[in-house]
């Protein structure tokens, strides 16, 4: 932020903006006196003179001075929204830099590509990596880890990595398994039967000639 007001106070003061800054000096001149006048009138004569506790000592004066913080707060409105603009317009400057927070409103933070994808990013996070759900299941699964570490292991026929061992009761629920996908797979792609039937077919032909010795080679 003080990289950007000192960006500015030197763009500001080049050479080319110098009768630019003539030209404009005695409104500025002429906006700071007003606000200072009403500053003046309104912490210093009608909060300290004028009023006490809370309550109006000089209602006369009171009301003369109100009536002139209207007229000052007229004059200095057109200057306040030309300020608030430019500061506005710079903060959003400033904004694009950063991704934790956006100026759009709420129904419009899908258009702020940055800020929408941190929240994306947060909510896929929370949803994967949330810990009262991962301790959630952890004690709801905890006799199945333990299952698993209690079940020996045994190497494969290489040796090369573990396997472990099943029992004939988990050998049939997977049999049970893959054939219930099989069966579904088959329903939702019925083109793809006659295609098994062939494999079968060429699987059970080599088979019946080798368990069949009576057959001439």
């Amino acid at each position: 932020m003080v990289f950007i007001v000192l960006i500015v106070a030197i763009i500001l003061c080049l050479p080319p903006l110098q009768g630019f800054w003539q030209d404009i000096y005695p409104v500025l001149l002429y906006l700071t006196l007003a606000f200072a006048m009403k500053e003046f009138i309104r912490y210093v004569v009608m909060d300290m003179l004028l009023a006490e506790k809370g309550e109006i000592v000089y209602p006369g004066l009171f009301s003369l001075f109100w009536f002139i913080l209207l007229l000052l707060n007229f004059v200095l409105g057109v200057s306040t929204a030309v300020f608030r603009s430019v500061f506005v317009l710079l903060w959003a400057i400033v904004s694009c830099c950063f991704v934790d927070f956006t100026l759009m409103s709420e129904p419009l933070v899908s258009w702020d590509s940055a800020y929408y994808s941190l929240l994306t990013m947060a909510y896929t996070h929370h949803v994967r990596r949330n810990p009262i759900k991962k301790a959630m299941v952890t004690s709801l699964f905890r006799h199945l880890q333990s299952m698993q570490k209690e079940s020996p292991e045994e190497s494969n026929s290489d040796g090369e990595a573990p396997v472990r061992a099943t029992t004939p009761s988990s050998a049939a629920q997977s049999r049970i398994r893959a054939r219930f996908w099989l069966a579904l797979t088959l329903h939702h792609n019925p083109e793809l039967r006659h295609l098994r039937k062939q494999r079968v077919g060429r699987e059970q032909g080599p088979r019946e000639e080798q368990d069949d010795p009576a057959r001439p080679p």
